[in-house]
């Protein structure tokens, strides 16, 4: 990150005042506009930097808001509290202080007059988010203590937000200096954590520093004593992203005492428990044991959750489970990562969604299967029968399962249709299944049932002759009403043991544009067989589905022309 963004303004050559005849000649509307900073504050909004872009594009979104702060005063206050939104580092602004430059290879301060400070002030107070990067050029040693020292105030007396990445080169001591009681949201990752002399000084005392911290985020390798964040009792967002920590009993039931908690993000570690370091504070009477404070008197479990993200292997997965309760859930994400134990995982899954079998606000399930054992191993697949015990959820929405093996049969498949009428999102692993439902059952009830269904991906099979399912496929067209007008608008499709012919292609086409006139995307993958006359015609390959896409495409255009007309 350049340490020139957002860097210092120029100094402003503000418009003249204009005169009382050429306000006359304007609108009311623009008057309004250029009267009502809330209105302003939107407009500038969508001039707002990017910190995640490149550095030159950082830096040219910078030169946009300093130059329209330039244009005129209505434009100056809303255009500066857009570009300073962001800081990536305290030296743009430590660039007002007239006694401090670069010397020898690093950024020094002298001396610091009371009177140096106005104009730091000024922009200072428009800083919201601290998102800590590298600097080009290190800063001296003990600047960031001088600087506490000359100030009785807080130096960005309106952050929120700190956030600390995963760079090593970070001076990460300036956040022990700037302490708000109106702090909000904290972000450390690996860099933060692993460094035992900042991280130790800095999260014992979060509870005491930051009471009114709303979102903690924590993403580490280290093995570290999470228990001081039990005192935030107004946390609405965790995130713990610390797989080589083992979660205690004691822990996930005095996390359970965080009432305001509705969102949490959560690796569930390991088995085998730590052995943590004990705090060093000593109190006025002999410690058997940590207790919090706020401690219940009995087990409580993590009941206001809305929204869930579990991460680890499933067995630590379902244990972490065991200490929450679910019915308030609206959205569950499961990232399953590899368990070396090489365990039989089938009963784990249908553990896993024995627990939201209860959450009937439930609107979305993402599991994400990261695991590279081979496709067809047996006892790993999530299969469609542990999703069993959610067949009850009504209210689902959308549901994506990503991972490297699926099963599912003909009778599975319909039971799902059935289940979830109002899904409007189903994305399923679009690779061969070890067992794969079948073309025609597929396609044929999803139209009928799924009458919401907006996107699909799924992987089908074709295990009869292909003519006569596609033959089987236009009589179920025909048997929808003229009416018939499904909202399926993307569609991606895996055919295993099927290779289409040309005039096999028209027909599926035709098929999709009735039972899919409204499907914009149509993609596949599998069988890249050339069509052999299509391939003469056009000298270029062509999968079938690419084929049947274009066929409907051109079917639905003639439609739209006839109905225009």
């Amino acid at each position: 990150m350049s340490d020139d963004a957002p860097g210092p303004a120029p100094a402003f050559t503000l418009a003249e005042p204009e005169s009382s005849s050429d306000l006359n000649d304007r609108t009311p509307a623009r008057q309004q506009v250029l009267q009502d900073d809330n209105l302003l504050g939107l407009v500038f909004e969508h001039m707002a930097i990017d910190h995640r872009l490149p550095d030159n594009d950082v830096l040219d979104a910078s030169k946009g808001l300093i130059s329209a702060a330039q244009v005129c005063k209505a434009f100056m206050e809303p255009a500066l509290d857009w570009l300073w939104e962001v800081l990536p580092s305290l030296i743009p602004l430590l660039k007002f202080l007239p006694s401090f430059g670069e010397s020898d290879g690093y950024y020094v301060l002298e001396g610091i007059r009371k009177n140096d400070w106005e104009r730091f002030d000024y922009h200072a107070r428009r800083v919201r988010i601290l998102d800590l990067k590298p600097t080009r050029i290190p800063v001296m040693r003990y600047l960031y203590p001088y600087l506490a020292q000359c100030r009785s105030g807080p130096l960005l007396p309106a952050l929120r937000e700190l956030r600390i990445r995963n760079s090593s080169s970070c001076d990460i001591s300036l956040a022990c200096i700037i302490p708000t009681p109106h702090l909000q949201v904290i972000e450390l990752q690996n860099s933060a954590i692993a460094d035992a002399h900042f991280f130790s000084l800095f999260f014992t005392s979060v509870g005491t520093e930051h009471p009114n911290l709303r979102s903690l985020s924590l993403e580490g390798e280290r093995v570290v004593d999470l228990r001081p964040l039990l005192q935030l009792r107004d946390l609405r967002k965790l995130e713990l992203r610390m797989p080589n920590i083992h979660l205690s009993t004691t822990f996930m039931e005095e996390l359970g005492c965080l009432e305001s908690l509705v969102e949490l993000t959560l690796h569930a570690g390991v088995i085998t428990p730590n052995i943590i370091p004990e705090p060093i504070r000593r109190e006025a009477r002999p410690r058997v044991a940590f207790t919090s404070k706020y401690a219940a008197s009995s087990p409580s479990k993590i009941r206001h959750l809305k929204r869930l993200h579990v991460l680890g292997t499933l067995p630590t997965i379902v244990r972490i489970l065991e200490y929450m309760d679910l019915r308030s859930l609206t959205s569950f994400v499961l990232t399953e990562s590899p368990d070396p134990s090489g365990t039989r995982l089938d009963s784990f899954w249908l553990m896993s969604f024995e627990h939201l079998a209860a959450s009937r606000s439930l609107t979305s399930i993402e599991i994400n299967q990261t695991s590279d054992r081979p496709n067809g191993e047996e006892g790993y697949s999530l299969s469609a029968a542990a999703l069993e015990p959610i067949l009850g959820l009504k209210a689902l929405r959308s549901m994506i399962i990503d991972n490297a093996s699926f099963k599912a049969t003909d009778k599975e498949m319909k039971q799902f249709c059935l289940a979830f009428p109002h899904l409007k999102s189903l994305i399923l692993p679009t690779n061969p299944y070890i067992s794969s439902p079948t073309f025609l059952l597929v396609l044929s009830q999803l139209a009928m049932q799924w009458v919401e269904l907006e996107k699909l991906c799924i992987s089908l099979s074709v295990n009869v002759d292909l003519q006569d399912t596609l033959d089987a496929l236009k009589r179920e067209a025909d048997k929808m009403p003229r009416t018939h007008n499904h909202p399926l608008r993307k569609l991606r499709i895996g055919v295993s043991s099927a290779q289409f012919s040309t005039e096999q292609s028209v027909q599926f086409a035709r098929f999709l544009d009735r039972a899919f006139p409204n499907l914009e995307v149509l993609t596949g993958c599998g069988s890249t067989q050339v069509v052999d006359h299509w391939g003469r015609v056009t000298n270029e390959p062509c999968d079938p589905l690419t084929l049947a896409r274009t066929i409907q495409a051109g079917f639905r255009e003639a439609r739209s022309w006839w109905i225009s007309n």
